[in-house]
């Protein structure tokens, strides 16, 4: 009995491994924007956006989509319930907008303020979260990068990133296993007596790299034939997330750097996106 079941479980772990998920490029629509400024930064009604490059590559013949613009106060008092009001009337593809937006501690460099808070994690539009210096922006996204722990399967994200980046540019597809969580796992392992410990940490690492290794390929063959114009490069490894990413950002100088914020077990943007968030101040994010 025991080397039936033994049996079906190595068969099992055949056909999962087997199953492989292909990327499907979606397209995506960006054809109208708000932003979303308060009146210490607020634009000259008729002058270009410094940051305008950036949303180009989303319109045809590089015009980028049509950008409605509401001005909120710094009184906080009715400036939720008013966005979301907009936000119904125009029902907008992409949300634009700064850190601590409508918040008079404009320069709280460790705080997203509440209004970006509630505009990633009560709406399902990206939000395109502008740098607080816009003067170094203002070139189109020729390196954009993905970056995220489960890229694995993740057609929009992907998908959300090609759209932003320009002709003849680069995407960058990085995905970064937790080293300290596989150590973790890996020191439990060793306490079994029944499994080989040498072993398991090489399937693991394997398995835990082998699936967004493979999921790359499949994306570089889809977009050589939707976007033949984009460059797509990778970075796989075990490491630690937010340190690595902010390392391969400036070894890279991506203009762009796109990752989700939602989480389905909880109301709050979770931990790592928060981090990356929160850090990166200096670059333009795409969160989703």
């Amino acid at each position: 009995m025991a080397d039936a079941l033994d049996r079906i479980d190595r068969f099992e772990s055949v056909f999962r491994r087997a199953d492989k998920q292909h990327f499907a490029f979606r397209q995506l629509p960006f054809g109208k924007a708000l932003l979303i400024t308060d009146d210490a930064r607020a634009t000259t009604e008729g002058q270009p956006y410094p940051w305008h490059p950036l949303v180009e590559a989303l319109g045809s013949e590089g015009t980028g989509p049509e950008i409605a613009e509401v001005v909120v106060g710094l009184d906080g008092v009715r400036v939720i319930a008013d966005l979301h009001e907009h936000i119904r009337s125009l029902q907008p593809d992409l949300l634009i907008t700064h850190r601590n937006v409508a918040d008079p501690v404009t320069l709280a460099r460790h705080s997203l303020g509440v209004v970006v808070d509630e505009l990633t994690q009560q709406t399902k539009i990206p939000v395109l979260l502008l740098p607080d210096d816009t003067t170094g922006v203002s070139r189109s996204p020729a390196s954009v990068m993905v970056i995220t722990s489960h890229l694995y399967g993740d057609h929009t994200l992907v998908s959300s990133a090609v759209r932003f980046t320009t002709a003849n540019g680069t995407l960058w597809l990085c995905h970064i296993e937790d080293d300290e969580v596989f150590d973790r796992y890996i020191e439990a392992i060793g306490k079994i007596p029944d499994i080989n410990t040498d072993l398991a940490r090489e399937r693991l690492h394997d398995v835990l790299l082998g699936e967004p290794t493979e999921y790359v390929e499949s994306c570089t063959t889809e977009l050589g034939q939707v976007r033949p114009d984009v460059t797509v490069k990778s970075v796989i490894r075990l490491g630690h997330r937010v340190a690595d990413f902010r390392r391969l950002v400036d070894e890279h100088a991506v203009d762009l750097v796109v990752f989700n914020t939602k989480d389905e077990t909880q109301i709050a943007m979770h931990g790592m996106a928060y981090s990356i968030a929160v850090e990166f101040s200096d670059v333009p994010l795409l969160m989703l």
